[in-house]
């Protein structure tokens, strides 16, 4: 199958921001490709957003994109960062250069992201950071109460309270839906 960074991926997905985008799905692995943005030092910032985005998309899916593992790839020249994540759980990172982000980081891993293991990489040359973790599971809540099967729930409130009841809703909601998928 070839040595890391054999294959290279130099077109967006079908969403032109992403080159890899993986939106509400599960058990993943990504390992040894090169991920190849266009910008480089030269140029002002275009092209693709960042290398991969791993999101839920928790508001729209009522999902979490969960367990990923990105291993042996080189991800390098993006307009803002080289991997970026929301609504992840379960996630390794591993043996992986990110390098050359042209306005932000060489990673992000944020917004209701969790359960992380992040080791062996290198950050190099982006313009803001090296690796940005904002891992909070409820950082995000501002937008999952836009998720339409939550509209009854009282408006956004800065306390523990109605953070955890509202993901606790969302909870139910989803496994109540998963489990009557499962039985068809």
């Amino acid at each position: 199958m070839g040595e890391p960074g054999d294959v290279v991926i130099d077109q967006p997905s079908r969403i032109a921001d992403w080159m890899i985008l993986l939106r509400a799905t599960h058990h993943i692995v990504v390992q040894g490709f090169n991920i190849a943005g266009s910008d480089s030092a030269e140029t002002e910032p275009h092209g693709p957003r960042a290398g991969i985005m791993m999101d839920g998309d928790f508001s729209r899916t009522s999902k979490q994109t969960h367990p990923i593992i990105l291993i042996d790839a080189f991800s390098h020249h993006h307009r803002k960062g080289r991997f970026h994540s929301r609504d992840t759980h379960t996630v390794l990172i591993q043996n992986n250069l990110f390098a050359f982000s042209k306005q932000e980081h060489s990673g992000y891993a944020s917004d209701g992201s969790d359960n992380y293991v992040i080791r062996r990489n290198v950050f190099f040359g982006s313009n803001a950071s090296g690796l940005q973790c904002n891992l909070d599971s409820v950082s995000s809540l501002h937008d999952l109460i836009k998720n339409p099967r939550l509209k009854g729930y009282p408006a956004e409130q800065p306390t523990r309270e109605w953070a955890v009841g509202l993901i606790k809703l969302a909870t139910g909601l989803s496994s109540r839906r998963d489990h009557y998928q499962h039985r068809i």
